[in-house]
């Protein structure tokens, strides 16, 4: 059942989201009212931030960047939109366009519309980030870059990769370590095995000596 909801409530975000948005492209067919999709959104909003603060400390790290970076792929689109609107429609407006003006003072309400997106699509990121700084697995000053990158738009899909990435080369090269140290292992056992038999063969040369 865990597991279940840790992976449905970043789906559920992503698929709610995408709602508002088909309701936004559709307005002379709307699918339902604007103040139900804000309440689905927070509701979906608030549900995956409880599985990631039940998750963050029984799911391995490499899982939440694993899940965090799913979550930024999908909004990626999203993301691509507004970066595009919020450098193209202040050029438009520098040419006295009145239009392009009054898209300016819809463009901001959204561009924090879309930060505050941004920050929902960092939870696991975020959790990661505290669990690598408890564990100490990484060195401190590169967690605490990443974890500010998460924050920061644009770097925060650079910092998901890079954090999944070192996770992932980290997981790699634990199973090569131990194996790596099973020869030292059976070295250090080898002149304790032969001890036995040193033992039970004085007794046959004692005895030879003795005729």
């Amino acid at each position: 059942m865990a597991r279940f909801a840790r992976i449905s409530a970043p789906l559920l975000v992503v698929a709610v989201v995408y709602a508002g948005c088909l309701e936004l492209s559709l307005p002379e067919q709307p699918v339902f009212p604007i103040g139900l999709w804000i309440g689905a959104l927070l509701i979906a909003v608030y549900f995956s931030a409880l599985t990631v603060l039940h998750s963050q400390d029984k799911v391995a790290p490499r899982v939440l960047a694993f899940w965090g970076l799913v979550v930024k792929l999908a909004f990626l689109p999203i993301f691509l939109i507004m970066l595009v609107l919020t450098i193209g429609v202040p050029l438009d407006s520098s040419n006295g366009n009145v239009g392009g003006l009054l898209l300016v003072f819809f463009i901001l309400p959204l561009d924090a519309g879309v930060y505050c997106l941004m920050l929902v699509s960092s939870f696991h990121g975020f959790a990661a980030t505290k669990r690598l700084l408890a564990e100490q697995t990484i060195p401190s000053a590169t967690v605490k870059r990443l974890r500010k990158m998460h924050a920061v738009p644009i770097a925060d899909l650079v910092a998901a990769i890079w954090l999944y990435v070192l996770l992932r080369r980290l997981d790699s090269a634990a199973p090569t370590s131990a194996q790596d140290a099973l020869p030292c292992i059976t070295t250090e056992a080898t002149p304790s095995a032969r001890v036995p038999y040193a033992v039970t063969q004085c007794p046959k040369n004692m005895s030879s000596s003795s005729k």
